[in-house]
C-alpha cells in the first residue's frame, strides 16, 4: 500500500516550487561573463591560424570540405567570396573585420551590452564557423553554440550589465 502526503503538504510543496520560487539572476549574469570570455579565448587560441584553417587556401581544401557541408550552410570561404564580389572589397579586409567583429562580440557579450542582440550575432558567426568547416570542429564547439543558444533565450542583460544600467531593467 502507497503513502500519500496529505493534500496541504503536497500544495504546499506545489506552490513553493512552481508558484513562490525566487529565481537567483546572479546566474545569469556569470553565465554571460563565463561565455563571452572563453568564446573570446577560444577564439584566440586558433586566430593566427584561422587564415590557414578556413579560408580558401586552407590545409584541407575547401572542396574537401563542402562534401560533409549541408548545401544551406554558409562557410566563411564562401561568405567572404560573395560579399567581395558584390561590394567590391577585398577579402582580407572582409575577413579581418570579421574576426574584429567576432572579437567585439565576444567583449559586448561579456560586459552585457546590447546582450540579446550580441548572442544572436555571435551565435550565427559562431555557426558559420563550426557547420561552415565541421572538418576542424570537436565537442566544445557545438557546446559554445549551444551556450550562445541559451544567452538568446535566457535574460542574460537583465541582471549586472550595460544593459540594465541603459535600459533600466528591473532585478
Amino acid at each position: 500500500m502507497e503513502k500519500t502526503l496529505p493534500l496541504s503538504i503536497n500544495q504546499t510543496i506545489y506552490k513553493h516550487f512552481f508558484i513562490a520560487r525566487k529565481e537567483d539572476r546572479d546566474f545569469l549574469y556569470y553565465f554571460r561573463m563565463a561565455i563571452g570570455i572563453f568564446c573570446l579565448l577560444h577564439f584566440a587560441s586558433y586566430l593566427s591560424d584561422f587564415e590557414a584553417i578556413y579560408v580558401n587556401n586552407s590545409i584541407v581544401p575547401q572542396d574537401i570540405m563542402d562534401i560533409q557541408r549541408p548545401w544551406f550552410v554558409p562557410n566563411i570561404a564562401s561568405t567572404l567570396d560573395y560579399i567581395s564580389s558584390s561590394l567590391h572589397l577585398s577579402k582580407e579586409l572582409l575577413l579581418h573585420t570579421f574576426l574584429g567583429y567576432y572579437m567585439l562580440l565576444c567583449v559586448c557579450l561579456a560586459t552585457g551590452l546590447f546582450s540579446r542582440f550580441t548572442a544572436i550575432n555571435l551565435l550565427i558567426l559562431h555557426l558559420v564557423i563550426v557547420k561552415g568547416s565541421s572538418v576542424y570542429s570537436y565537442g566544445v564547439d557545438y557546446f559554445t553554440s549551444i551556450a550562445l543558444f541559451y544567452c538568446v533565450i535566457f535574460p542574460v542583460g537583465h541582471s549586472k550589465s550595460l544593459d540594465r544600467l541603459l535600459f533600466n531593467y528591473e532585478s
